[in-house]
């Protein structure tokens, strides 16, 4: 027999040819399975199957259109496993609308094809159609519940806007299927829903033990870090040490390199620390894994640093079309639009974002306009410390230039400012690491004893207030302050103090009226500047002491007031659910004796 006129030589010896070429492939050797199907080929060429295993070791080999020319090329068959690698190259070019149909051909040829249904459910979600990727995992888990298919499950519900289904769909999932994948997923849908960050932990520190032997689990420990804080801390310094570990592995993945080069390349990037650096990290990374999300992130970093905000958009704006629920996107679109500092531009992106992905939009912008009031805090806390310092070595150098007898009342007032800004200069630091549960009403007691315990105050307390955390002494002198203020501006009138829970029980207000004679329009945008006193014996630190503490923990100062009183200072914190670990009590009476 002759293969001219299509007929088959030695089909017996084309099926062993098969084997052996299969035994190649599992050896990792594509090229040499292929030159032995190239004689399986010429031996049996009616056979489809032959066709189809030189297309796969063509594909292994990367060489795309070799592969499609033999997977296109008659005869082929009709075989589902056919149309599958047909889809999976025409998924690797790109094309993605036809690889979607070949993967519908090849479910279509075989319905319990779990993979291609499963590639057809991940090519609908690029395709920005979470809601058929959600119906063709719901088909999947039907057929054949596995770990894939929970996976897209719970990767449509996050598109689709819904993170606590996709929280529920992972949890569900029995621990002996658990992956890193569905660790990193959990996370990510638990961030997205406001999970408390006790939660979070709870869950990395479960699996970490679990998965202790998967290196990327040390990666996600350290992304957690920096999301935990935005601001910088010593969160982020473990974070640094964890990922200088990761990349001293020798045996290390490239992939999980990759992404640990673009994570400290980020770290290294801020405030300027380390851009030359930052910058080696980038590239090393991007050689791993060029066009990867955490790439373009680290590139929209430094860009963000260097103040060439534009094109750090451009970097986010890639990310945010392929990837909108990454985890740090909101972190960094923050920073930027912190940076911008212009409200007509934000505004303008704010409203791209609602049309580019207006699934994913309404917990993404939550979440970035939530840290871009932390951002602004945090630059003008960082701007604060800085003026402090410049005046605390002018006081000292002012303090040692008062010598004699004549100016020792000068020197003795310079010294006691000296150390008042000492105190004020501790006062700047951002909200406890670990903070510690607190009633609102013995904030309040704390409070007024450090005032004097004066008989003017009155207080009125609403029952059944949520808990605060934070520092107890550092917020009870913060309210001593604004209540020291209210009782030195009225000093023959009552001083109200009044405490209760707003926004659902999600803050606990403070507010502390005095009715003295107010305070002028031209000097409320100052009262809680360092320095500024409307007394002329006053250091005027007292209200910007309560400032700095009440940012640092979270919260807002404000302030009411006209000519002739009364006025009212109220501060507003966060409750202390939003720290409280799951079936942890978050609500607690409180009361103030006498």
């Amino acid at each position: 027999m002759d293969t001219l006129h299509g007929r088959s030589l030695d089909p017996r010896r084309a099926a062993r040819l098969r084997e052996l070429a299969s035994a190649y492939l599992e050896l990792g050797r594509p090229e040499a399975a292929a030159e032995i199907l190239k004689g399986a080929v010429v031996l049996d060429v009616a056979c489809a199957a032959s066709r189809v295993w030189l297309a796969f070791s063509l594909y292994r080999q990367g060489e795309l259109d070799r592969a499609l020319a033999w997977i296109e090329g008659d005869p082929a068959g009709n075989s589902a496993e056919r149309f599958y690698l047909w889809g999976i190259v025409l998924r690797d070019q790109g094309r993605l609308a036809r690889a979607l149909d070949m993967f519908g051909k090849a479910v279509a040829a075989d319905s319990s094809f779990a993979e291609a249904r499963l590639e057809r459910g991940w090519l609908w979600l690029r395709l920005g159609r979470p809601a058929e990727a959600l119906a063709e995992g719901e088909r999947l888990i039907e057929t054949r519940p596995a770990r894939m298919g929970v996976l897209l499950r719970a990767r449509a519900f996050l598109a689709l806007g819904r993170a606590g289904e996709a929280a529920e769909t992972l949890r569900a999932l029995p621990a002996s299927e658990r992956s890193f994948d569905t660790l990193e997923l959990l996370l990510r849908a638990l961030r997205i829903q406001g999970a408390a960050e006790r939660e979070i932990e709870a869950v990395l520190a479960s699996e970490r033990e679990r998965l202790a032997h998967d290196a990327r689990v040390d990666l996600l420990v350290a992304e957690e870090l920096v999301l935990r804080s935005p601001g910088g801390g010593r969160e982020l310094e473990q974070a640094e040490e964890i990922l200088r570990r990761l990349l001293d592995r020798p045996s290390l993945a490239p992939a999980v390199r990759a992404r640990a080069c673009f994570l400290l390349a980020d770290l290294r990037a801020r405030d300027n620390r380390d851009l030359a650096g930052a910058e080696r990290l980038l590239e090393q990374g991007l050689s791993l894994a060029p066009g990867h999300p955490h790439g373009l992130m680290a590139r929209a970093s430094l860009e963000i640093v260097r103040r060439r905000l534009g094109r750090a958009m451009r970097y986010l704006v890639a990310v945010l079309l392929s990837h909108p629920d990454e985890p740090r996107l909101p972190l960094l679109l923050a920073r930027t639009w912190t940076a911008m500092a212009d409200d007509d531009a934000v505004a303008g992106w704010i409203d791209w974002v609602f049309h580019a992905v207006p699934s994913a939009a309404p917990g993404l912008l939550t979440r970035t306009l939530r840290l871009v009031q932390e951002e602004g805090r945090a630059a003008a806390m960082e701007d604060l410390r800085r003026e402090s310092h410049r005046m605390k070595n002018r006081l000292a150098v002012f303090a040692a230039g008062l010598e004699g007898p004549a100016l020792a009342p000068a020197r003795q007032r310079a010294e006691e400012l000296y150390v008042e800004w000492n105190q004020f200069l501790r006062s700047l630091r951002t909200a406890p690491e670990r903070p510690v549960p607190l009633e609102p009403a013995d904030v309040l007691r704390r409070a007024l004893l450090e005032a004097g315990g004066d008989e003017r105050v009155a207080c009125s307390v609403a029952p059944d207030l949520p808990l605060l955390a934070g520092d107890g002494a550092a917020l009870s002198g913060a309210l001593a302050n604004v209540i020291r203020n209210a009782l030195e501006a009225s000093p023959d009138a009552a001083v109200k103090v009044r405490v209760r829970s707003r926004d659902g029980g999600r803050h606990v207000e403070f507010s502390v009226t005095d009715f003295g004679p107010g305070i002028a329009l031209s000097d409320q945008p100052r009262v809680f500047d360092a320095g500024f006193s409307r007394k002329p014996e006053g250091s005027g630190l007292g209200l910007a002491v309560a400032r700095a503490t009440v940012l640092g923990h979270g919260g807002r100062l404000r302030l009411a007031s006209a000519p002739g009183g009364p006025t009212t200072v109220t501060i507003e914190l966060p409750a202390r659910h939003r720290w409280s670990a799951p079936g942890e009590e978050s609500h607690g009476r409180s009361s103030v004796a006498g």
